[in-house]
């Protein structure tokens, strides 16, 4: 979600991160100052750190700048530091954010650095069979684009549907429930909702089935199984916050992500209602259904090619397509990217390049 539409916020990352490098293990001569953890805390059964750094270069036409000049220098879209640990039977992760840039029309030319702010700050439970209990900060899980990892994306930025459920916004307080069983995952989530801690609430619900190994915890082909592997997902959202006199306002949202061998596809549709799409999209009085299709091509080991095209389903008759390619130092763990997009609508036009790195270890997505 974006900035100014504070309450797309529901849920959160429901999984622990994929950290892919523990803790250095500590020896018998350690040095001055340091000791182990688990003789510091010995209530903890696991602990680790983590981080992600994505930094980029942005050159945009002057009629797509809320400044009305070039963009054309160096963005911080992420610096962020994570911390999960096991203890006394709970899970606990927090997770901060020291920067946040979008290329998306009308950019700021800020260069997005910013004072450390928490995203995710939650704890999970297991309970009776294949069930899980979440208390705490996260982000809403409407939309599968919006759950994935800042640092496993195919592109440099999100698509606008992901964008509007996962930017700074659309973290709030909460608690929900997840169900894992076979190739099903549902969850049910309640969430403080736009008008904060008082009596409206926000609402999401979503399912899931996966098709082989499903989805994952990245975009693209990269790193995915021979064959057909797919995660299709439905879910709804609504928030009855008295916002101006009106419910906030509520959408369904139907996706999928699949990949065969080199290939991958991923597609999304959002149904948001006349007071959704205002606050979303700046819809005068009517509904909208923007949506998204991108395919990917995994065209070398290290080399991934992307094309994409979004239908905002606004007042402005916003369209984007855009290009992208990755090539993979250590996999989306240490990436560089290259992205070309050209943005129209009834009043402006113009074209978006970014060119950058990504590098760290990726924050938690929904299962």
């Amino acid at each position: 979600m974006i900035p100014w539409i504070p309450a797309l916020s529901l849920l959160a990352p429901f999984a622990l991160p994929e950290v892919e490098q523990p803790l250095a293990p500590t020896t018998d001569k350690q040095p001055l100052g340091q000791v182990s953890l688990k003789e510091q805390f010995p209530m903890v059964d696991d602990m680790r750190v983590g981080g992600l750094l994505r930094a980029y270069y942005d050159y945009a036409d002057s009629d797509l700048s809320a400044d009305g000049d070039n963009i054309a220098g160096f963005r911080l879209y992420d610096a962020q530091v994570w911390f999960q640990a096991e203890l006394y039977g709970y899970e606990l992760f927090i997770r901060t954010d020291a920067a946040e840039a979008s290329a998306f029309p009308p950019i700021e030319s800020g260069s997005g650095v910013g004072d450390f702010g928490i995203r995710d700050a939650y704890i999970r439970k297991g309970f009776a069979e294949d069930f899980h209990f979440y208390f705490g900060q996260f982000k809403c899980p409407l939309v599968a684009s919006g759950n994935i990892g800042d640092g496993n994306l195919a592109m440099i930025e999100r698509t606008r549907i992901g964008q509007l459920f996962s930017a700074p916004g659309a973290y709030q307080p909460g608690a929900a429930v997840t169900y894992d069983h076979g190739p099903f995952h549902a969850k049910v989530v309640v969430q403080n909702g736009a008008d904060g801690a008082t009596d409206g609430n926000g609402v999401v619900v979503r399912g899931e089935y996966k098709l082989g190994d499903g989805q994952g915890i990245q975009e693209g082909a990269l790193d995915k199984p021979e064959g057909w592997s797919a995660t299709f997902g439905a879910g709804y959202f609504s928030d009855d916050s008295d916002i101006g006199g009106d419910d906030f306002g509520s959408a369904w949202a139907l996706d999928a992500y699949a990949t065969c061998n080199a290939l991958s596809l991923h597609a999304e549709v959002l149904g948001a209602d006349d007071n959704l799409a205002g606050r979303a999209l700046g819809n005068a009085d009517s509904s909208a259904t923007p949506y998204s299709a991108t395919v990917g091509y995994l065209f070398m080991p290290d080399w991934e090619g992307f094309l994409r095209y979004q239908d905002l389903d606004n007042d402005a008759s916003a369209t984007i397509i855009g290009a992208g390619v990755n090539y993979y130092v250590a996999e989306h763990s240490a990436k560089w990217q290259l992205n070309l997009s050209q943005y129209d609508d009834d009043d402006i036009d113009g074209t978006i390049v970014q060119f950058g790195f990504s590098v760290g270890l990726s924050q938690p997505t929904v299962n």
